[in-house]
């Protein structure tokens, strides 16, 4: 038995006419007769009154053929459920988890997508926040997401790998008023006694005394302006706030050697995504 068989029966059981069927089918009268007859002829039922399409002239289902019917119905209905489901997954978008902390600018953030629909078209790729880079870094040892971008000072976790995205160095950002103000670059003892402004999306701890947390750049870059703190940020970073300098921060005992700050993205060392592998692959 043929789904076609089945489309052809349907069509002459609703119009009750060989002709009509064949013309709603687009096909012969003789294909249409021939593959209703073969399909009676496997079922060993007659599914079409044969004494009235005699005597009368007239098609009429038998009681056999009136089951039939129905039951070719819903066999084409879930067929088309069927095929339509197939369709609806072949076509569907895969969803690929990307972390990243909440205090990165989102000209970063949308490097990182760029990045990854460069190398991932066919998925669609669901951002997730995380309030520190420490969380993030968990969520990715832990494949609670695929990949994720943020910052770092040169090194992420030994079970991770990063791909570099943009790297320049650490800044700290001041007010023009403060006393430090005036000095070509700074070093980590300079700062030992100042107030820190911390901003969670850069991990690594530039100074003792915190005196503020944030998750926003912008929000360190105002508080520094209004000469509450010091604090570090990406020198690739344009913040667009009046009344604040930014000076490299060199490390100790390197001459002029700059503290370096990159974006990148991360992924497990060993995962055994095809996906991680793709993206590594073409790096």
């Amino acid at each position: 038995m043929e789904f076609r068989q089945l489309e052809y029966f349907i069509a002459v059981a609703e119009e009750l006419s060989f002709g009509r069927a064949a013309a709603r089918l687009n096909i012969s009268q003789p294909a249409v007769s021939r593959q209703i007859a073969l399909l009676e002829e496997e079922l060993n039922t007659e599914l079409f009154d044969a004494t009235q399409k005699i005597r009368h002239k007239r098609i009429v289902l038998t009681e056999e053929g009136s089951y039939f019917y129905q039951e070719a119905l819903k066999i084409l209905r879930q067929s088309k459920e069927m095929t339509d489901g197939l369709e609806r997954l072949r076509t569907r978008r895969k969803t690929v988890n990307v972390g990243y902390c909440a205090g990165l600018l989102g000209e970063s953030v949308t490097l990182a997508l760029d990045f990854l629909n460069q190398r991932l078209p066919a998925f669609e790729l669901k951002l997730q926040a995380f309030d520190s880079s420490y969380e993030m870094y968990e969520a990715l040892k832990k494949d609670e997401i695929l990949f994720a971008t943020g910052l770092d000072t040169g090194s992420v976790p030994a079970e991770l790998d990063a791909v570099v995205l943009q790297e320049g160095w650490v800044q700290v950002c001041m007010s023009v008023q403060h006393l430090l103000a005036q000095e070509e670059h700074l070093r980590m003892h300079q700062l030992k006694n100042e107030k820190w402004i911390e901003c969670s999306a850069l991990p690594g701890r530039f100074s003792e005394r915190v005196s503020q947390q944030v998750s926003d750049f912008g929000l360190l870059a105002g508080l520094a302006e209004r000469g509450m703190g010091l604090g570090a940020v990406p020198s690739f970073y344009h913040l667009e706030v009046p009344g604040i300098r930014r000076i490299d921060l060199l490390s100790e005992g390197v001459q002029d050697k700059a503290i370096p700050c990159r974006q990148t993205l991360l992924f497990r060392k060993n995962g055994n995504s095809s996906l991680v592998r793709q993206v590594r692959d073409s790096c």
